[in-house]
């Protein structure tokens, strides 16, 4: 610092050292020495012999004033010596330049002059350098600080949090400080193309800037769109202040105008690699997959870039940027806003002004396909408009289901009725904020009718304004923009990209009101009103206390995984800008993250509504001891029929409402299956008797313990609004059918309490889970599979049946597993099997075990490629989540009704444990599984229910254990059946039953049921279904003669009990005879445990073919477990059970949802349950 007191500067662009002579350019007060070089500057000799005081040696910067250099520099010598500055004693001499402070020549001693040299101390000057230096320092220090905290710190504002500070005008130019310019390494160059419309294009160059900046490129100025259905052929520079636009961000990323010479003409020859990105990628992706190219290309063209980041997941410092972009770098051009004062200022002379974003425009109806109001010449014409163009993919569109789905945007006769019925001041000025109305003054004529002070930006200002802006409508709709942002009420009537950017700035500019219209309920209440079933007073009052939270307040932005088309736009709403970090992590869902979920349940309670009544334990135990003997009693026919509970719940609601209107209303205190196969297993193929009260209590241990498995898991897998259980949504629009529906059409004067619900949008995604249990498909190659191994003797197929669920001998006769059994044991004679004969299965059952390793297999690679990441992420969401994290749901539970105490759960595990115990080690041992093999089976259920809870939580997709744990008994007790039974039931009932708990617990959270009472109905109804299925077992077997056995029933006779039959099958191969022998390296069935890897690989084939042609939709819909899975039912299913699944699937799943897609979400969970009611 003390060197460069002395001036100028010396740098390479001047003239050298022999510049020698005096300067004459100089004047006489002020003379200033044009481009010379101060070279070596000292004092007189007698200074210069003062090593403790060197001259300073001082570089040139241009023209100087000489005679403050000569100044300064003797008003230091003055000050560190204490003299007058009339007392210094020479002159400054300048080596080479003559006598440059001629004229000013100083008098001094030369007694004074050894006193100065003397008194002048170079630590003195050391010190002053050091502290100029740290104060230089601290305050760039300070400013770079201030400048990085307005990059990324959020503004706050009082009361609702804000992107900017408050002002009378946000369009008004603000005095911009511009941060140092940055310096970094260039990895190539990005050239981007915008397409669609102004406000999408707005969206894609903030995400591309962004994406710039954090690849560390250089941008291009982005191209704009000039070929789209608008035709503009606006330039950037057009629309946007494209010097602000660079100047603003260069602290940022480095933006050029224009490519560099030696690139551009590879433009020309059309040499630049060019590609749209992915949609909807996060930042790894262009790390991963665009930042190589650009290394390598130097030069990379991004086309089609709206929507090319994705809305959640990223870094908060990205989406600051996107925002910092959007907010303060992108402004229109100085015309642009000109105009917008303008109209803004005729507007506020009026009043308040409300700017209706009115989307009747003659191409959004095309695109839409709503034609509502139309004539047929109108929607003619639209139609033919839609197929003109290509890109408008969709062609064939039914516009009344469209517009009942809440699809179409509002006429502007049902505008006018949704102002009215907010109470929107008729004096009002509206603003249309959009381009010409279809029909123009036909249609406009009702809103006009109702507000007379309708205008539009043609009607206020002189067509000379706008002569500039015809035929550009960027330009135009920038105008619109503007307006909008400084209206006092902002309505748009369909949530297209202005609508959206417009709410997420006027959100930044602090949450000004912006009325988001629910469309969906808004047209059911429209046609109500119009057909005069619904008054103007409780249109009116439905229609405020629907939009009562839709005014653009601060909320949470839905997040949907794998779902980015359906979950809330970032720039429709930025929360990541709106507020401090730790204010965003502490806020609460409004409603559940997951969408299926707030389209299908109510988020209210009526905790006063009585739970454990009189009619729930009349109807309840009642109808679970019916059903269970129904069931039970029909398993063991040979037309077997499964009983769903449909049908019974349906009729009990009438029953309930005929005991309600009965009974007095008073109030009553009241205090509060795998296993039962092993009677006909004992009974009938193995002619045992058993321990009626060791059955008993295998049964009832195995599924009730299975509860208190549950209970351990259940704050992750029920309370996490992101484990939301696919399956019981369908339960809930069952419910919610006969709950709402089914009263107002029979009992029109029962008014239940109203439910938002209702049928919800059912999105065609979450439909297509319950697709699989609608109607299963027999896979094609199975059958060939079977017939080839049939036909080809495969396994020593042709002496067995084809098609049977039983096991065989080598001779081709049953199998005889007597001969096998040592009868006092009941364990495998290893000698009398090796006289007798190995155990041989039909093509059929072989078949099917190996698809059920192929199912199982495919399950776990299938789920964790198409869902691993989405699961790792509910999973880390929900692992993490606390009470502030919790959804309405959780809320309503935690606030209304008491939870159950873990100790409930433990308590019940540990005794179920001690039960299980004593059911192996007592009576006699009857069960050949040692205590150990409970704790083994105990520690599965522990360590597998969490990730296979989180499975089916999250994808509606279970595992079936059964197969899985049967092979680990097998090889741990081979040769006893009993030992594998009861592992089996103890690990595969346990698990069941515990996943069946949590999926009614998390019904019952979405139902509103109380938790303690959900817990003792579950407990008592599982205890006495399974003591009437045991009781009705024993029943049958006690009193029907040769039951399940066909040589010596009747001809003709239904107890033929298929399934039992396969059961036995499973026991022998597994348990009797032990997978070891019969799947081994020297047995004929050592092959199919290579279905485990044809399953695996199948499954990764298809997914790298659905990642090779990633628009190819049909490719991702092929579940390959789902196809394995289908043929696993083959044993209990007959084929006209799978040509009845493919005629249903391929009609409601194919023809349906691909013709009337409305139709079809809306009632297609109904129709199944309708159909499963309707076949009992």
């Amino acid at each position: 610092m003390g060197r460069e007191e002395g001036g100028a500067s010396r740098t390479d662009g001047g003239t050298n050292g022999d510049s020698r002579g005096s300067v004459e350019s100089r004047s006489t007060n002020r003379r200033t020495i044009p481009a010379v070089h101060l070279v070596d500057a000292r004092l007189p000799k007698p200074f210069a012999r003062n090593r403790r005081y060197p001259a300073p040696r001082v570089k040139d910067h241009g023209p100087t004033n000489f005679d403050a250099v000569c100044g300064r520099y003797m008003g230091v010598i003055a000050r560190s010596n204490g003299l007058d500055r009339s007392h210094v004693g020479d002159w400054i001499r300048v080596r080479g330049e003559g006598d440059a402070c001629e004229g000013e020549k100083l008098k001094v001693s030369a007694a004074a002059a050894a006193a100065a040299a003397a008194v002048l101390s170079r630590s003195r000057m050391k010190m002053w350098m050091a502290r100029a230096a740290v104060a230089a320092l601290l305050w760039t220090c300070v400013i770079q600080l201030t400048a990085v905290g307005g990059i990324w710190g959020p503004a706050v504002l009082k009361g609702w949090p804000s992107c900017s500070a408050p002002s009378q005008s946000s369009v008004a130019d603000k005095l911009v400080v511009l941060p140092p310019k940055r310096i970094y390494k260039n990895n190539g160059y990005l050239m981007v193309s915008c397409n669609g419309g102004l406000n999408q294009m707005r969206a894609a160059i903030c995400d591309m800037v962004t994406i710039a900046r954090y690849l560390n490129v250089t941008l291009i100025v982005p191209e704009l769109d000039k070929t789209s259905f608008w035709a503009d052929t606006s330039d950037f520079q057009d629309i946007f202040d494209v010097d602000h636009f660079i100047n603003s961000l260069r602290d940022e990323v480095r933006i050029l105008k224009h490519l560099p010479r030696r690139l551009k003409r590879r433009v020309e020859l059309g040499m630049v690699y060019s590609m749209p990105p992915v949609s909807w990628s996060d930042i790894s992706y262009y790390h991963n997959q665009i930042l190589p190219l650009i290394r390598k290309y130097k030069v990379v063209h991004l086309n089609r870039t709206d929507a090319r980041l994705a809305n959640n997941g990223l870094p908060i410092e990205i989406q600051k940027m996107r925002c910092r972009v959007n907010y303060a770098a992108l402004k229109f051009t100085s015309q642009i806003k000109e105009l917008g004062k303008r109209v803004i200022k005729i507007l506020r002379q009026n009043g308040p002004f409300l700017v209706l974003h009115l989307r009747y425009e003659m191409d959004m109806l095309a695109f839409s396909g709503c034609t509502q109001g139309c004539t047929d010449e109108e929607a003619e014409e639209l139609t033919r408009m839609r197929y003109a163009y290509p890109w408008w993919k969709e062609k064939v569109i039914n516009s009344d289901l469209k517009r009942k789905e809440g699809l179409c945007p509002l006429t502007p006769e049902e505008t006018a009725l949704v102002l009215r019925a907010l109470d929107i001041d008729r004096s009002v000025q509206i603003y249309i904020a959009a381009g010409e109305i279809y029909s123009g003054q036909k249609r406009m004529a009702a809103l006009t009718a109702a507000y007379p002070n309708v205008v539009r930006k043609e009607t206020i200002l002189e067509p000379s304004d706008l002569r500039l802006f015809q035929n550009h409508s960027s330009q135009m709709a920038a105008l619109d923009y503007l307006v909008s942002l400084e209206s006092d009420v902002f309505v748009p009537t369909y949530d297209g990209n202005m609508a959206k950017v417009v709410e997420g700035h006027r959100r930044c500019l602090g949450f000004r009101k912006t009325i988001l219209l629910n469309r969906k309920l808004i047209v059911e209440l429209v046609d109500r009103y119009n057909s005069g079933t619904l008054g103007w007073g409780e249109f009116s009052s439905s229609i405020k206390a629907a939009h009562s939270d839709r005014m653009g307040m601060a909320s949470r932005r839905v997040v949907i995984p794998d779902r980015p088309k359906e979950e809330d736009y970032f720039y429709a709403n930025p929360q990541e800008c709106l507020q401090r970090p730790e204010d965003f992590q502490s806020e609460v869902h409004d409603d559940s993250p997951i969408e299926e979920v707030r389209l299908t349940v109510p988020t209210t309670d009526n905790k006063d509504l009585p739970v454990l009544t009189l009619r729930t334990w009349v109807l309840g135990l009642s109808s679970c001891a019916l059903l269970a003997f129904l069931s039970e009693f029909f398993m063991y026919r040979q037309n077997q029929i499964g009983l769903d509970s449909t049908l019974p719940q349906l009729g009990l609601l009438a029953v309930g409402r005929l005991m309600a209107a009965t009974l007095p209303a008073k109030s009553l205190r009241i205090r509060g299956p795998d296993g039962s196969a092993v009677v006909p297993q004992m009974k009938v193929f193995y002619h045992r008797e058993i321990n009626p009260w060791a059955a008993l209590l295998l049964i009832q241990t195995s599924q009730v313990m299975g509860y208190g498995f549950a209970g351990v898991f259940m704050k992750f897998l029920v309370d996490s609004p992101y484990m939301w259980w696919p399956a019981t949504l369908v339960d809930v629009s069952t419910y919610s059918f006969a709950y709402y529906v089914v009263p107002n059409y029979f009992f029109p004067r029962s008014r239940p309490y109203h439910s938002p619900a209702g049928f919800g949008r059912a999105q065609s995604r979450r439909n297509r889970l319950g697709q699989a249990f609608l109607a299963r498909r027999v896979h094609p190659h199975a059958l060939r599979r079977n017939s080839l191994v049939y036909w080809r003797n495969v396994y020593k197929a042709r002496r067995f049946p084809i098609f049977s669920p039983g096991t065989f001998d080598e001779a081709g006769g049953k199998y005889n597993i007597s001969r096998v059994l040592d009868s006092k044991r009941f364990e495998l004679d290893k000698s009398a099997y090796e006289e007798y004969s190995p155990l041989y299965m039909s093509a059929f059952l072989g078949v099917s075990y190996g698809f059920h390793f192929a199912a199982l297999i495919a399950t776990l690679v299938h789920v964790a490629l198409y869902n691993g990441r989405s699961i790792w992420q509910q999973y880390k969401q929900a692992s993490s989540s606390s009470s502030r994290s919790d959804d309405i749901h959780t809320r309503l539970m935690k606030n209304n009704y008491k939870s159950i105490p873990q100790s409930w759960f433990i308590v019940l595990l540990l005794m179920m444990l001690g039960l299980s115990i004593l059911t192996v080690e007592g009576f006699g041992k009857q069960f050949q599984l040692p205590f150990v093999g409970i704790l083994l089976a105990s520690a599965m259920v522990f360590i597998l229910l969490l990730p296979f809870g989180v499975l089916v939580a999250t994808t509606g997709l279970g595992i079936d254990l059964a197969i899985f744990s049967e092979m680990i008994s097998g090889y741990l007790y081979p040769g006893k059946p009993l030992a594998t039974f009861a592992f089996k039931s103890y690990a595969t009932s346990c698990m069941g039953l515990a996943l069946n708990f949590l999926q009614s617990f998390k019904f019952g959270h979405y139902m509103k049921i109380p938790p303690r009472s959900m817990f003792i109905v579950q407990i008592v109804g599982t205890v006495i279904a399974s003591s009437v299925d045991f009781a009705t077992a024993w029943w049958l077997f006690s009193t029907v003669d040769g039951i399940c056995d066909l040589d010596k029933l009747p001809v003709g006779s239904p107890w033929t009990c298929p399934g039992q039959t396969v059961v036995n099958s499973s026991i022998n191969i597994w348990a009797v005879i032990g997978p070891a022998r019969i799947f081994g390296s020297l047995s004929v069935y050592s092959s199919l445990y290579y279905y485990f890897l044809y399953g695996a690989s199948v499954t990764v084939l298809v997914w790298i073919i659905s990642r090779v042609f990633p628009k190819k939709e049909w490719i991702r819909q092929v579940n390959v477990p789902l196809i394995f899975a289908a043929t696993t039912w083959m044993p209990y299913a007959k084929p006209v059970n799978y040509w009845s699944w493919f005629i249903v699937a391929f009609f409601f799943n194919y023809v349906v949802y691909r013709r009337w897609r409305a139709w079809w979400s809306r009632y297609n969970y109904v129709l199944s349950s309708a159909l499963s009611a309707a076949s009992q």
